[in-house]
């Protein structure tokens, strides 16, 4: 009986979690892909790699701009 019990928790856990990681890992390529479009033909490699961790991080750079 525990084991149903463990298997139900852990599938819960799966069911609960899946679609939020779909989701953040959409709009990564979502913001990938906006990025990409605009500046694709003026931009090397590395600017994109470091445009596409400030879209991603979009949260900690706000806090960084609000406190000056």
């Amino acid at each position: 009986v525990l084991f149903w019990y463990q298997l139900a928790f852990r599938l819960m856990q799966f069911v609960t979690t899946a679609g939020v990681s779909v989701a953040t890992n959409e709009r990564k390529f979502s913001q990938l892909k906006f990025v990409k479009t605009i500046l694709r033909s003026t931009m090397g490699d590395e600017r994109l790699d470091c445009l596409m961790l400030l879209a991603s991080e979009k949260d900690l750079t706000d806090k960084l701009i609000s406190r000056q």
